[in-house]
């Protein structure tokens, strides 16, 4: 009769474990970043239309053990919706945000003997001969804002001071990354997103100072519930 039937472990194997594994590695990262902050879980919300697949709940109580509990909103897909209106209507309900990511720019700096190690052991960072200040420099140095799983507050500021890399420049080039190893140090480090370059073209007035060192500029991180960066 043209019918396919599929056995209903099948189904579960085959179609929403994949999906599934992915729910609970995440979960657990999460957790265990909490635990890193001295955070330990004490309780799992699941939300989302997916949430009512009895199949999900089971996976995910077995993941959590007996002594986490799960929780489960009489319509989950709605709990979602509803947080959506309210986070919209009222956005000061939100005071403080868990950043995902580590978020900062690239930059230089004089080279190292850490910097020496690590290119020879991966490549990079790239050194440079700076003529003005007669030293070798190493471009791609990652200049953090903030730390993943860092709290941060609506409204907070972070700011960094950078300077044009030569006197006689005309521009800056800054570039905004992510990654979420806290760890990372070079722009050309694994996991290292790039989102945004900036090229800020500066001042040419007669009267403005010649020396880099005295044309600070401010790169600033910006937090509130509408816009990250």
């Amino acid at each position: 009769d043209q019918t396919l039937v599929l056995p209903a472990e099948v189904v579960a194997q085959q179609i929403f474990d994949p999906v599934i594994d992915r729910i609970i590695t995440l979960m657990r990262d999460v957790m265990d970043d909490g635990r890193r902050l001295g955070n330990t879980c004490t309780k799992v919300l699941l939300a989302g239309g997916f949430a009512r697949s009895r199949h999900l709940q089971s996976r995910v109580r077995e993941a959590l053990g007996p002594d986490i509990p799960l929780l489960v909103p009489e319509d989950p897909g709605a709990a979602v919706v509803t947080g959506a209106v309210i986070y919209g209507v009222l956005p000061y309900m939100v005071t403080a945000r868990r950043c995902r990511v580590s978020y900062g720019i690239n930059t230089t700096h004089s080279w190292t003997g850490d910097d020496a190690l690590h290119a020879a052991a991966n490549g990079y960072p790239e050194k440079f001969w700076h003529s003005e200040d007669n030293e070798y420099y190493a471009s791609g140095v990652y200049k953090r804002f903030v730390d993943r799983g860092q709290l941060v507050q609506v409204n907070e500021v972070v700011k960094h001071t950078v300077l044009p890399l030569y006197d006689d420049s005309t521009s800056v080039n800054i570039a905004l990354y992510s990654t979420t190893d806290n760890t990372a140090r070079y722009t050309n480090s694994p996991g290292m997103d790039r989102h945004a370059r900036i090229l800020l073209e500066l001042p040419r007035i007669s009267s403005m100072p010649r020396s880099r060192h005295d044309r600070k500029l401010e790169a600033l991180y910006y937090s509130n519930p509408r816009a990250g960066v």
